[in-house]
Order: structure tokens, then C-alpha cells, then sequence
């Protein structure tokens, strides 16, 4: 795969610098680090930019699933998309940044967006997968 020309980031909050943090990813040590996270694919960022709303019990947990049409889904294990929040989407530069698997790049460095969008969760419905728990949005 060559180089892209920049990476996504999707985000909860509006900010000027994204700066490192703990993820809290359940499948592997690489989804723990304590960096910035950025993918050359544009619909697995976006997953990150959705927000959700926590169960009855205060859990959310959710995860990618490829889709027939080699699109990434959220499925939610736990809680329900937030469809009253916005989320955003950065578009980042490359600089700072190694790749550690084939979705995922990381920077331990603030990073400066070159670029954002803002992400409407209405836009997005059809890439939730509902929890059994919680079906109602």
C-alpha cells in the first residue's frame, strides 16, 4: 500500500490540537496506547466521531465490523447512538505519524488538523449495528 497523503481522526470535541491520550481499546495492546490514533480510511474515522449515550446501567461498548460492501459498521454492545450530538471528523498530516497495523496510525506528538468536518449522527444511522439490549434510538 503506498503512503497516503494524509490520515482521518475522528473526534468527540471541537479542537485546534488533538492531543495524545489513553485509548481504551479491548482487543489488543496496539488499541491501548497512550498517542493519537488516525486511519487512511475515512468511514472507520467517522465511527469515532459518533458519540453514544450510556445504557441503563452507565456501560457503553461498541466495536467495528466490516460490512458486505467493505464499509465499517459500529456495533454497540452496549448504549444507543447520540443522535443529538455532532461529532468531527479531522483531516491530519501524515508527519509524526507510524503506522502500526493496516488501519491504524499513531503519533505520540499534539497534532494540528489540517482540516475538519462536522460529522451529523442522523447521516450515519445506517452504519449502526443496534443493541440487542437497547434497540429504540
Amino acid at each position: 500500500m503506498n503512503k497516503p497523503e494524509f490520515l482521518y481522526h475522528g473526534g468527540k470535541e471541537l479542537v485546534k490540537i488533538i492531543k495524545p491520550h489513553k485509548a481504551s481499546g479491548i482487543c489488543k495492546k496496539n488499541d491501548q496506547l497512550n498517542a493519537v490514533y488516525a486511519t487512511p480510511k475515512r468511514d472507520l474515522a467517522v465511527l469515532f466521531a459518533l458519540s453514544l449515550i450510556p445504557d441503563n446501567k452507565g456501560q457503553i461498548s461498541w466495536s467495528t465490523e466490516d460490512s458486505s460492501d467493505n464499509r465499517y459498521l459500529m456495533k454497540i454492545s452496549y448504549g444507543k447512538l447520540n443522535l443529538k450530538r455532532e461529532g468531527y471528523l479531522y483531516k491530519v498530516p501524515l508527519n509524526n505519524f507510524e503506522k502500526i497495523d493496516e488501519l491504524q496510525w499513531i503519533s505520540y506528538k499534539d497534532i494540528e488538523p489540517l482540516d475538519y468536518e462536522i460529522i451529523d449522527p442522523n447521516d450515519f444511522k445506517e452504519l449502526i449495528i443496534k443493541s440487542e439490549k437497547e434497540n429504540e434510538y
